[in-house]
């Protein structure tokens, strides 16, 4: 299985059925999604995010799902768009080739406080109170945090 200098598995093609592991959707670089796979945003993603925010909100912060469900397409434009600025290794380390992203899925949520939009989708947001709060309880509400600092792999 060779790699290419983004971490994707050179020539492979995307799945017919998606990757479940354990009951568990998987999508990551060796696990794309099915160009076709469209289930929209997660109603249950949705509730939980919903339920974490009114919890966050009593600690004075202002979260916002600031990014959730994007299509194949959607994803397609939107790295081919990252690479022309800022280059094919760049647009791999910060964003998903179009198959590869957890957003696909409905279960991906950029989350950010909408009283500081300047943070959105950048590393400054890690530094943020609100940031500080996901950290310490987004797996309350069935979150992961994805890509903190020195877990990028």
């Amino acid at each position: 299985m060779k790699k290419d200098s983004g971490g994707y598995i050179i020539g492979q093609k995307l799945p017919k059925k998606p990757y479940y592991k354990n009951g568990v959707l998987i999508v990551n670089k060796q696990h794309p999604l099915p160009k076709k796979y469209a289930p929209g945003e997660s109603k249950t993603a949705r509730k939980a995010f919903n339920q974490m925010a009114t919890a966050a909100r009593k600690s004075g912060h202002r979260l916002t799902a600031f990014s959730t469900y994007r299509s194949f397409s959607r994803q397609q434009v939107l790295y081919a768009n990252y690479k022309k600025r800022d280059g094919q290794k760049a647009a791999d380390r910060y964003s998903a080739r179009a198959g590869y992203s957890e957003h696909q899925s409905g279960l991906g949520f950029d989350i950010g406080d909408s009283r500081y939009p300047k943070h959105f989708a950048e590393n400054s947001f890690a530094k943020t109170r609100a940031a500080k709060w996901l950290a310490k309880h987004a797996h309350e509400y069935g979150f992961v945090l994805r890509y903190p600092k020195g877990k990028e792999k």
